[in-house]
């Protein structure tokens, strides 16, 4: 099963959507395709099982509102929620948001 802890990192699926959401956040302000930013993670491209579990961790941080991409577009932006979190987790000062 994805996601199982027992699953060597490359399928856990908690581990890769933790990957993904650093490798968003640290080449932000850039936006990257969906499978751009899988490339940028995955060791072995001819392991579907890898492949998959990185798109899947793209379409999870979407559902849990840490992404946002339009369907046609396939850009990968992390939120501001989402840079606003990592943020403080790496102890930088709040930014507020404009109104």
């Amino acid at each position: 099963m994805t996601g199982d802890k027992a699953d060597p990192p490359q399928y856990n699926l908690s581990t890769v959507m933790q990957v993904i959401l650093e490798e968003a956040i640290e080449v932000h302000p850039l936006g990257l395709t969906i499978d751009a930013l899988c490339r940028r993670i995955v060791v072995d491209p001819n392991d579907t099982r890898e492949a998959e579990t990185a798109k899947r961790a793209v379409r999870e941080l979407r559902q849990s509102g840490l992404f946002s991409y339009e369907e046609g577009d396939q850009v990968v932006e992390p939120t501001p929620a989402a840079l606003q979190a990592a943020a403080l987790l790496a102890g930088y000062p709040i930014v507020k948001a404009c109104p």
